[in-house]
C-alpha cells in the first residue's frame, strides 16, 4: 500500500510540474508577444515613413473615422496662451467648448484667399487621424505656422499652427497639437 502512495504522489509532483510549465510556457509567449507588437513597423497606423515628420502625399484617411465638416472651440481660440495643465486640463476644454464655426461667407472666401498663396505650408490629401476638434495630431505629422493673416479675420488662434488637408484647413493648438478648428476652404 505505501508503494501505491509513494507511486501516486509521484504523479500528482509530475502533473504540477507540468502544469508550472505550461504556465512558464504561457508567460514567455504573451511576453515574447508584447516585446515582438513593439518592433512591427507600423502597430498603430501610422503614415508609413512619417517618422521624419512629413506630411505628403503618403498620409491616407483611417477608413473607420468619421470627419467634421468644419467647427471651431471657444478655448482655443480665445485662449493662445494657456498651457496643457494638470491631467489633461485643456485638452478636455477644448474638444468641451466645440461649436458651429462662426465665419461668414466672405471671411471664408478671405481665408481661403490667403492659404492659396502660401506655399510653404503642409499639406496634405487626406489624413491618417480623425479630423474632429479636440483630436491630437500625431507628432509625426508636420504643421505650418499660421498665418497672421488668417488670425487676424478669425479674431483668434494667435501663435497655433496649421496644416491643409484636402480642402480644409486644419488649426491645431501650439501647446497640446489638438485640432481647435477646421475651416472648409472655398473652392
Amino acid at each position: 500500500m505505501n508503494d501505491r502512495r509513494k507511486r501516486s504522489g509521484n504523479r500528482d509532483l509530475g502533473g504540477n510540474q507540468r502544469m508550472m510549465l505550461v504556465a512558464v510556457v504561457v508567460a514567455a509567449v504573451l511576453f515574447l508577444g508584447v516585446l515582438g507588437w513593439s518592433f512591427l513597423d507600423n502597430p498603430l497606423g501610422r503614415a508609413p515613413g512619417s517618422a521624419g515628420g512629413s506630411a505628403g502625399g503618403d498620409v491616407t484617411t483611417l477608413p473607420s473615422k468619421q470627419a467634421q465638416r468644419s467647427g471651431e472651440s471657444t478655448v482655443g481660440k480665445n485662449d493662445p496662451g494657456g498651457q496643457p495643465g494638470p491631467a489633461g486640463e485643456r485638452q478636455h476644454a477644448i474638444k468641451g467648448s466645440a461649436q458651429p464655426l462662426s465665419l461668414s461667407d466672405d471671411q471664408r472666401r478671405q481665408v481661403s484667399g490667403i492659404i492659396a498663396g502660401q506655399s510653404d505650408l503642409q499639406r496634405a490629401d487626406q489624413a491618417r487621424f480623425e479630423l474632429m476638434i479636440g483630436v491630437l495630431v500625431p507628432d509625426q505629422i508636420a504643421l505650418s505656422a499660421l498665418p497672421p493673416e488668417v488670425t487676424e479675420i478669425m479674431n483668434g488662434y494667435w501663435g497655433d499652427q496649421c496644416l491643409v488637408v484636402a480642402d480644409r484647413l486644419v488649426i491645431v493648438d501650439r501647446h497640446t497639437r489638438r485640432i481647435v478648428a477646421l475651416v472648409p476652404l472655398a473652392a
